[in-house]
């Protein structure tokens, strides 16, 4: 093996073993949230599946004497969950693609949730779950049901939860190998999460989406921006960066940099396209895609690849490599401009503004009641 394939592999496996440790401490400290465990579950699944995806195919190429088996139902599963991570830059769904996909979440939710309903009260049942923190939107239903990687008609089937359970089950002894089932403190963010700042509100999802970000419309178009919206929240409210364990700041800074440059740049392939927005949705998205604090932070394909798929550039220079650091060492080699701190500052400015941004323009055409 030559030194460039070694530090490759040795990079590879020090993120892949960062971020499955990462989560074992998380799930460890779900059943603390009486109310909000499953909320929080439902907000790092796509992170979840990210990992398993990604860290398996590394240790499939690099050391297949380590690599996981997984059934393949398990397999597919997370694999569509981790391309929703892609968001509009996926290419192998275009925006109405997603538009089409979250239509069918939500006419598979409205069979399940109001016409299953006796006629007579039909009126009364909702077929939406938005839930926010600390009064801002981090997930829905339908985003759930979309991030889960499972059929949008998977719903209707009585056991889907069995069927997720069973599948995240599969998926925990690969995240518990690749920590080396390591026990530890709890991450440090997770203290801070207060159960009682998670609240879930009803909707009927036809009344619900027309009354928000680009209005009556484009409604499905408005059901994923909410998703995204729930991805931006959750990772500036929820996964703040705390600079506690070393390799915590990695994956941590992952998800953040990640929902970033992906939701920036989602928005900016909406804006370019042939897509005619009602003029005060329009100027909504103007006003956020030209007012980025540092649109160049966010488009370092090194560091995104890296990241994203655990392996650096063949080209980099591993001497720069911080051993003592990972998250340090990753920035040095992915030939990014920035210094650590100066690229953490970028990102939580673009992060906050994105936030803010997204926010106004939801409640823009009338605050859905």
């Amino acid at each position: 093996m030559s030194d460039t394939e070694s530090s490759v592999k040795g990079i590879s496996l020090r993120g892949i073993q960062a971020d499955a440790y990462f989560s074992v401490r998380v799930v460890r400290q779900l059943e603390r949230f009486q109310k909000s465990g499953g909320y929080i579950a439902h907000i790092m699944a796509p992170w979840w599946s990210l990992y398993l995806h990604e860290g398996r195919d590394v240790l499939r190429r690099r050391l297949p004497e380590l690599h996981p088996a997984m059934s393949e139902e398990a397999t597919t599963t997370f694999e569509q969950s981790r391309h929703g991570l892609k968001m509009f830059l996926d290419t192998k769904r275009d925006i109405t693609a997603y538009e089409d996909y979250f239509a069918k979440i939500q006419a598979a939710h409205r069979e399940r949730f109001v016409e299953r309903v006796r006629p007579g009260f039909r009126w009364m049942a909702d077929d939406l779950g938005v839930t926010t923190y600390s009064g801002r939107v981090v997930t829905t239903t339908h985003g759930v049901a979309f991030a889960t990687g499972l059929e949008p008609e998977a719903v209707l089937d009585e056991d889907m939860g069995l069927r997720l359970k069973r599948l995240w089950t599969e998926a925990g002894g690969s995240f518990a190998f690749a920590a080396l089932a390591g026990d530890g403190p709890p991450p440090s963010l997770v203290q801070t999460w207060q159960d009682d700042q998670f609240s879930t509100e009803d909707f009927k999802s036809h009344k619900y989406y027309p009354k928000i970000f680009s209005g009556p419309e484009h409604p499905h178009l408005n059901a994923v921006l909410l998703h995204y919206l729930g991805m931006v929240n959750s990772a500036d409210v929820l996964f703040p960066l705390v600079f506690d364990l070393e390799s915590d700041e990695y994956t941590i800074f992952k998800i953040r940099y990640l929902v970033t440059s992906h939701v920036l740049g989602s928005l900016k392939k909406l804006s370019e396209g042939d897509r005619q927005l009602p003029e005060t949705s329009a100027n909504h998205l103007v006003d956020l895609l030209g007012n980025v604090p540092s649109v160049v932070s966010t488009e370092r394909p090194w560091l995104r690849n890296l990241l994203v798929h655990y392996e650096p550039n063949v080209r980099s220079d591993f001497s720069r490599f911080n051993r003592d650091h990972l998250l340090a060492g990753i920035v040095a080699i992915a030939e990014v401009p920035e210094r650590l701190d100066d690229l953490v500052e970028l990102t939580n400015r673009n992060l906050r503004h994105l936030a803010d941004g997204l926010n106004a323009w939801m409640v823009a055409p009338e605050a859905p009641r």
